[in-house]
């Protein structure tokens, strides 16, 4: 039971959770409200269903999946993007920018993935307490 209840807390659990939602403007309306509340409730709640995956891959039951891939995707960015913007200064300031790509690109990768290892390893540790019961 106590297992049961760890992990319930687990999936429970999210970190750093990245919805967005798109702005809507409405103008020149000739409705009644609740038309109008329909309408504004029907397209947030179709944004957030399309977004669903990254509620679930927020779980830290399963390492917070979308964090690692939106570290490792910042990690890719700046790997590129650091020489282009130090090529324009010279080839010794290029050296540099590429020095700082790979730099981001390496720690982005190690400290993600240790994030997730970190967050799977917490909550199995979570899991094997015996005082941490939720009733």
């Amino acid at each position: 039971m106590n297992i049961l209840c760890s992990i319930g807390n687990a999936i429970t659990r999210i970190t750093d959770l990245p919805l967005s939602f798109n702005e809507m403007r409405i103008s020149n309306v000739y409705t009644n409200l609740d038309n109008i509340l329909d309408f504004i409730m029907d397209k947030y709640k179709n944004q957030t269903i399309i977004q669903f995956y990254k509620v679930i891959g927020s779980s830290d039951l399963i390492g917070n999946p979308v964090g690692l891939v939106r570290k490792i995707g910042t990690g890719f960015v700046e790997f590129f993007d650091e020489p282009r913007k130090v090529f324009i200064s010279g080839p010794i300031y290029f050296g540099t920018g590429i020095v700082r790509g790979v730099h981001s690109l390496v720690s982005n990768i190690v400290g993600g993935s240790l994030d997730v290892l970190g967050k799977i390893t917490g909550t199995l540790y979570n899991a094997t307490k015996y005082d941490n019961v939720i009733f």
